[in-house]
C-alpha cells in the first residue's frame, strides 16, 4: 500500500525518484526501495514523506483513502484523494471568500 500511494504522489506531482531523493537527503534507491515495497521507510522517513508530499501519514499507510486534510482554525475538512496542488490552493481561496461574504472570523 505505501509504496503504491508514494508512486502515485511523486507521479502526480511530475517528480522523478533523484528529485524526491535529493529533497529527502537519502538515495535514489531508497526511494525506489520505498516504492516498490523492498523496504518501508522508518518512522522519521514516514514523517518526512508525509510532509515533502503535503499528505497524512495514515494515508501513506492505509489508514484513510483521504490525501489531504484541510484545517482552518477548528474545523477540519476532508479532500478527495490526488486533487492537484493547485486545485487544493482553489478551494482554499473559495473559502476565504466565502468567510468574507459572510463574515465569519
Amino acid at each position: 500500500m505505501i509504496g503504491e500511494r508514494l508512486l502515485d504522489l511523486r507521479k502526480d506531482r511530475g517528480l522523478t525518484q533523484k528529485q524526491v531523493a535529493e529533497k529527502l537527503s537519502v538515495s535514489k534507491h531508497t526511494i525506489a526501495n520505498y516504492e516498490t515495497e523492498r523496504t518501508s521507510p522508518n518512522i522519521e522517513m514516514l514523517r518526512e514523506l508525509s510532509l515533502f508530499y503535503n499528505t497524512s501519514a495514515d494515508y501513506l499507510v492505509g489508514v484513510t483513502d483521504i490525501e489531504r486534510p484541510v484545517q482552518d482554525d477548528n474545523t477540519v475538512m476532508r479532500l478527495p484523494c490526488k486533487l492537484p496542488s493547485k486545485a487544493v490552493s482553489e478551494i482554499k481561496e473559495f473559502i476565504q471568500l466565502i468567510m468574507i461574504k459572510y463574515n465569519v472570523r
